[in-house]
This record gives C-alpha cells, structure tokens and sequence, in this order.
C-alpha cells in the first residue's frame, strides 16, 4: 500500500495535479502512522499540508483537512491534546469546505478523535456531545462498511475505561450479531 501511495504521489507531481499529490501523500502518512513511524507520519502530513497551500492558488486547500485530522490524531497518542484538539478542529473546519465523498467519513474520524480528547480530559458532556455528533455523520449499516460500528466501538471503549463494564458487555454482544469475517477493524484502537 505504501509503495502504490509513494508511486502515486510522484506522477501526481510530475502532472501537477496537486489534488492527488496531496491526497497520496496524506494515504502515505496514515500507513506511517499505522505501522507507529509517529514522527515520520508527522513530516509527511505536514508534506501534504505544503503541496496543498503550494500548488492550491496560496490557499489551504480542503484536502489539508485530512492531514490536519490525521495530524491531530498523532498529537493525541503524544498526549498533546491541546495541540491535538487545535489541529483536528482546523482540519474540521477545512473538511467543510470540500465536496469530496468521502469528507463525511474524514469529519467523523476527526469528531471521535475529539470525543477521546474531551475523555482524556475528563469532560464526559463533551465526550457525549462529539459522540452524538460523530452518529449522526454515521451512514446506516451497509455491506462491508465497518463505518456503522465505528462510534459505537468507541463509546464502548470509553465505558470500558470508566469501569462500566455491563455496558461495553452489552455493546460487545450486539456487535458480534452483526459482524462479518470482511469487518475491517478501527487500527486506531
């Protein structure tokens, strides 16, 4: 996967295409931070976030959204979550501002990761309010789309670690009704 990004981001460059420059190079930066290269990830979300301010008129493209997001994420396993929260609510915002498809699934991602910073913060209204957010983005069950279980997924592991167990049990047995051998699992858990 990461060879085909790489591959990808370099003829995008040679045609000038920004776009796909920057949305290869950002897919680079998620299979970094995936394989744990943090750092690495870091220097090459902020590459994409360049190619998309660079070649997108002086501006920061939409696109730049999914790298902020993913930056975001990042500075959450560091613990940094002000610097976490400050990224992932620019990447939001930019994410907006696209007509892409799959923004939807990009503002979800970014909305959970809030959720997680808010319970790291110990702010359970905050948790709830990105929670609910975060569902309401979520389409409704389709086949092998492991998206509708994502927010579900994570409230459970929320109320795993506050000690809730009944309730991540509850969740626990309900998924398994509806899992297929095709889900693909969050790699961000």
């Amino acid at each position: 996967g990461y060879i085909h990004f790489k591959e990808a981001a370099a003829k995008a460059k040679a045609i000038a295409n920004y776009y796909y420059a920057s949305a290869a190079t950002a897919h680079m930066a998620d299979v970094e931070a995936q394989m744990g290269h943090l750092h690495r990830a870091t220097d090459t979300y902020r590459k994409t976030i360049r190619i998309a301010r660079e070649w997108g008129s002086g501006e920061y493209a939409p696109v730049a959204g999914y790298a902020y997001v993913g930056l975001g994420e990042v500075f959450y396993e560091w613990n940094n979550l002000d610097e976490a929260a400050s990224l992932l609510t620019k990447g939001l915002q930019l994410e907006k501002m696209s007509s892409e498809p799959e923004v939807v699934e990009i503002i979800e991602r970014g909305v959970l990761a809030l959720a997680r910073i808010a319970h790291a913060r110990g702010k359970p209204d905050d948790v709830q309010q990105a929670l609910d957010r975060a569902r309401e983005l979520t389409p409704p069950a389709i086949d092998l789309d492991y998206r509708p279980l994502q927010v579900s997924s994570w409230e459970a592991r929320i109320r795993l670690s506050e000690g809730r167990l009944a309730e991540a049990i509850d969740w626990a047995a309900d998924a398994e009704r509806s899992l297929m051998v095709t889900e693909i699992p969050d790699y961000r858990s």
